[in-house]
Order: C-alpha cells, then structure tokens, then sequence
C-alpha cells in the first residue's frame, strides 16, 4: 500500500439511508491509514475511546454515499463486499470486548490456533454473516461499537494510561485494525465507476 495517503478525511458528518430516523449524525477525524507501528504516547480512557470511534467512523464513512448492491457487490477486497469488511469490524469489536474482558481479570484470551489461525477464524465469521442484508450489518456494526464503548468508559483507568495487555489487544482489534480496511474500501471505490 505505498500508493497509500498517510491520512485521509472524507467530510464532515455520516450519513447512510438505513440510519435516517436515528438522528445520527458522526463527525469525522483524519485517520493514520499506514501499518507502520505507531508510538503510542500516554493516553486516558477518553482520548483512547475518541480513537477508537473516531477511527471507526471514519470506516464507516467510506461506504458512504454508495447504493446497497454495489456496497454488497463482492470484489471490495478478494471475494469480501465492503459490507462483508464492514461486519468483519463488528466481529472484531465483539472479539476484542471478549478478550478485554479477559485481560482485565488477568487472564488471557484464548488463541485463535484452535480455529485454525486468524485467517481461518475470519472465514469462518465472514461464512456466518456474509448472506446478511446491508441494513443487519450496518445495524450489527452500531450495536458491536456501541457495546464496545460501553465496556470501555466501565473499566478502571489504570488500564488505559499506559501500553498494558488491554491497551495491545485493544488497538490490534480495533483503532489499528480499522485503517486497514478504510484504506481496501477507498482503494475499491476509487475503481469504480463515477
């Protein structure tokens, strides 16, 4: 991903169809789209929880604007639609709230070798999901970030303050994971048609 803009910002606010009566409304921020590891400085539970929703809105964002077949049209990245990568973030979400709650109580996660390895574990969630209408992974994805929030302004802040276990597993599932994705979904729609 060379070709690859170290930031991007899409506009101003989110909207999808599917979500018109909620009154949501998401504010974007510019997102690190690189996989190159980040120094992580010294960060309280508000500003982790601001990076891991503003880097998931800003996910969301790029499917903005697209009509339903072509946002479920495989081929965004290998045979995944962009609302397969859409509910793949959900996955994760949920994952990483499992897991933090692990961490938290000193213990650790399971390992994803029982599945096969992670590649083997996505295929499997990615088969569970993937005949899902738009509108139930969009709905699912708000609910995973919506719960993931939750968990995390609920948890002790010494867990935030430095990089611990928790903070690892939480910018590999989530703030670090995301970017990724935005970054396959914008290359994608830069090949579409105008």
């Amino acid at each position: 991903m060379s070709n690859t803009p170290k930031h991007f910002d899409l506009g101003s606010t989110l909207e999808m169809p599917e979500l018109k009566d909620t009154g949501l409304a998401i504010r974007l921020v510019p997102v690190r789209t690189t996989s190159r590891p980040v120094q992580h400085l010294k960060m309280n539970r508000q500003q982790l929880i601001e990076r891991v929703d503003g880097r998931w809105r800003s996910s969301v964002q790029a499917v903005q604007g697209l009509p339903a077949d072509v946002v479920s049209k495989p081929g965004a990245v290998g045979q995944w639609s962009a609302k397969d990568l859409v509910g793949h973030l959900a996955v994760w979400e949920e994952e990483s709230v499992t897991a933090l709650r692990l961490i938290g109580e000193g213990r650790r996660p399971p390992r994803y070798a029982r599945f096969g390895g992670i590649d083997a574990f996505n295929d499997m969630k990615w088969r569970e999901f993937r005949d899902r209408p738009l509108a139930d992974v969009v709905r699912w994805s708000q609910e995973s970030h919506r719960r993931l929030l939750d968990y995390l302004a609920g948890v002790p802040e010494e867990l935030f303050a430095t990089e611990t276990r928790f903070r690892h597993r939480l910018r590999l599932d989530t703030y670090g994971h995301y970017p990724e994705h935005t970054a396959h979904i914008l290359a994608w729609r830069a090949t579409l048609p105008v």
